[in-house]
């Protein structure tokens, strides 16, 4: 009995030293954010005073860097899994996306940020057209991007990119009195296409229905653009 007891004592002592053998240490990599600012005179663009600030949360744990003067956000020895990575730079929307920092040696991604505010960004103006009719007041004017996202975000190595969202690229505005808007675009300086569409809106006199036909129209880092957003009756 007591030949037994002994060996069934040096059993559970072997299987925690198996456990904690095969746990080993977290996989950690190193990873790089550059940064493209999209706008309309690069050589307006060096050197570069300003900083970018990005921020990676994996795994529960959050790193933040500031980009350096070749924006260029460095991460050393940062835990490697699917991140979601959020860059916030001023003058710029804000940009996020989710990657998978698989591997064991260096990578980066490449970030393509939009210029939304100041002499970087479009503007855009316009006037709705309803063929002499009064055109209401309030009336809601969206601005939505027709081109896709995602290709502002190029990945190097084995990971990959599995989701883009940047910030406030899609606007509202409320035409004025005198049927006019305004509105202050993100844009690159290959252009961004958007379609703007109007509410539709019964005239309060003849009972008569108009709706807005879509507009497409592509908007210029640091260029003013001009559109009419006209009204038909449907059939």
């Amino acid at each position: 009995m007591k030949k037994i007891f002994y060996l069934i004592a040096l059993i559970p002592p072997l299987l925690f030293s198996c456990t904690e053998e095969n746990l080993g240490e977290p996989v950690t990599t190193n990873y790089t954010v550059s940064i493209v600012r999209e706008c309309l005179a690069p050589e307006e663009l060096t050197p570069v005073t300003d900083q970018a600030l990005v921020t990676i949360n994996i795994r529960g744990t959050e790193y933040q860097e500031y980009t350096d003067s070749l924006l260029n956000a460095n991460f050393k020895d940062i835990l490697s899994g699917t991140a979601t990575v959020t860059i916030n730079y001023q003058g710029f929307s804000q940009t996020k996306y989710v990657v998978n920092i698989i591997d064991k040696e260096s990578q980066s991604t490449s970030v393509s940020m939009i210029p939304s505010s100041g002499k970087y960004a479009a503007e855009l103006s316009g006037v709705l057209s309803a063929d002499g009719t009064t055109i209401p007041q309030d009336i809601n004017i969206i601005i939505t991007p027709r081109d896709t996202v995602s290709n502002l975000i190029k990945h190097s190595g084995n990971g990959s990119i599995s989701s883009v969202y940047v910030e406030n690229i899609t606007r509202k505005v409320i035409a004025a009195q005198d049927a006019k808007f305004t509105a202050t675009m993100p844009a690159t300086s290959t252009g961004i296409g958007y379609t703007i569409v109007a509410d539709d809106f019964i005239d309060p006199i003849t009972g008569k229905m108009f709706k807005c036909v879509a507009q497409d129209i592509s908007l210029y880092s640091g260029k003013k653009s001009v559109t009419q957003i006209k009204y038909v009756q449907p059939e």
